[in-house]
Parts: C-alpha cells; sequence; structure tokens
C-alpha cells in the first residue's frame, strides 16, 4: 500500500514540477520574445531618423518639422527599455534625451520669434554628437538582434 502511495505521490510531485517549470520556461521566452520585439522597434525608429544627419548644417529654409524626428518608440516603451543590454541603455537613453531636445528646438524655430541663425546655431549645437551617436547605437543594437 505504502508503494503506491508513494507512486502516486512521485507522480503528484512531478507533474507538479514539471508544470512549475514549463511555466517560468514560458515567462524566460516572453521576456526574450519583448526583448527581441523592443531592440528591433528601436533599431527601426533610430534607422529611420536620418534626418540627424543634416541638423547641424540647417538653413532656415530646410528646418524640418519636428515629426521627422520621431520619439514614439522611445515614450511608448521606456518603461520596458530594462529589458535591453545595459550598454544599449546607456546609449538609447541619452541619444534620444538630445534627440527630444533637438526636437524643442526646431518647434521654437517654427513658432518663435527668435533669430533665424540663433535659432539654427542651437539647433546644431544641440545635434552636434547625434550621427555618431545614431551610428553607434545601430551598430550595437544590430549586433544583438541575431
Amino acid at each position: 500500500m505504502w508503494s503506491q502511495l508513494s507512486q502516486v505521490s512521485f507522480g503528484v510531485l512531478l507533474g507538479f514540477l514539471s508544470t512549475i517549470l514549463g511555466s517560468f520556461g514560458l515567462y524566460i521566452k516572453g521576456n526574450r520574445d519583448q526583448e527581441k520585439k523592443l531592440r528591433r522597434a528601436f533599431y527601426c525608429e533610430i534607422k529611420n531618423m536620418e534626418e540627424v544627419n543634416s541638423l547641424k548644417e540647417l538653413k532656415p529654409s530646410s528646418v524640418p518639422p519636428q515629426e521627422v524626428l520621431s520619439t514614439h518608440i522611445y515614450e511608448q516603451n521606456v518603461s520596458e527599455i530594462g529589458l535591453l543590454t545595459e550598454e544599449e541603455i546607456t546609449m538609447l537613453i541619452p541619444y534620444y534625451n538630445h534627440v527630444l531636445t533637438a526636437k524643442e528646438g526646431i518647434l521654437l524655430f517654427h513658432e518663435s520669434n527668435i533669430s533665424d541663425s540663433e535659432a539654427l546655431n542651437g539647433i546644431a549645437n544641440i545635434s552636434s554628437g547625434l550621427p555618431q551617436q545614431r551610428k553607434e547605437i545601430l551598430e550595437t543594437l544590430s549586433s544583438n538582434l541575431d
């Protein structure tokens, strides 16, 4: 009788452990999938921000609308950024801070009475490091997508 009870108890315990391990495995896989989607989304958003390469050489007639510097992915997923690697996080946050500041400068240019040269100099100063940051982030994100 004890041997039958032990076999039943062992079977229940084994089933319980299998369920726990399976659930944990699905949780880990879900986090990895979310991490990959997030990384891919950031990569695409930054890749499409080609205008950062020309912000330091603007003329009054060529100042783009602020919408060309998309920060939608960043703003919608800032709470999930911790899923990425520390290296990616330390690159993304300063980059997007500079992009957001450049967007504010562009908005001020379009909506204020600041002189053109003063506004353009401000935008150029804010965005001077963006092309190099963008290149480095795209390389890092790309290497982690594989």
